[in-house]
């Protein structure tokens, strides 16, 4: 993404792995790295607690100068312990409230079947997460047979996420009886158009293709 400071200028920000921001001054002919520490979270399960990592990470500056990083989370122990496989990894959420230098510990939106997340800022300084349903899960347990394509809305700059009026961008019915895991859907991208609609790439495995969906927040 392109990034501007309060005097206007331009820096393209961009996300290397859970452990690294680049920042370039110069139209992307040069970059510096910039760490980001503790890239972990933790989860507690009959007493015990466990830490895991996180991965490909989603970086926007939020309207009141924050940096909102999305990222995908290694699985949770309720899944390890049974047949699985990363289509039931999960989705957490970092902010800045410093440019970079400190970042919050990781909240976890989705524990798991939910990742790949895009981040968009509207005018009016929502942030709009779209992000892969690959699995509909929830404490190890089935829910649907629904995979496709969400979005859920920010109204405090990424503090919180509206998951009650989420929304289902794209969503079609798939059952592998030998794997009930398996996702059939992947990634996914979205662009704010000039009209004030979004536009928004999502992979579906099915048809071997891409679903080009338009739509409002």
């Amino acid at each position: 993404m392109v990034d501007r400071d309060k005097n206007g200028r331009a820096t393209r920000l961009a996300g290397l792995g859970p452990d690294f921001i680049a920042w370039s001054l110069d139209r992307a002919a040069s970059w510096q790295e910039t760490f980001l520490p503790d890239r972990n979270w933790q989860e507690t399960v009959d007493g015990t607690t466990y830490t895991h990592g996180v991965s490909e990470p989603a970086l926007v500056r939020a309207k009141n100068g924050w940096l909102v990083a999305a990222y995908r989370l290694d699985m949770a122990r309720v899944y390890s312990s049974q047949p699985s496989n990363d289509s039931v990894e999960g989705l957490g959420v970092s902010i800045s409230k410093d440019d970079g230098k400190t970042w919050s510990s990781i909240q976890t939106v989705y524990q798991a079947g939910r990742h790949h997340a895009n981040l968009v800022v509207m005018p009016t300084g929502e942030i709009v997460m779209t992000h892969t349903i690959r699995v509909d899960t929830e404490d190890g347990k089935l829910l649907s047979y629904r995979r496709g394509c969400g979005a859920i809305v920010s109204h405090d700059n990424g503090l919180t996420w509206d998951k009650d009026h989420s929304y289902i961008l794209d969503e079609y019915q798939f059952r592998n009886p030998k794997q009930w895991y398996d996702g059939a859907c992947g990634h996914c991208s979205s662009i704010l158009l000039d009209d004030g609609s979004m536009l928004t790439v999502h992979n579906n495995y099915l048809v071997r293709g891409i679903s080009l969906i338009r739509w409002r927040p």
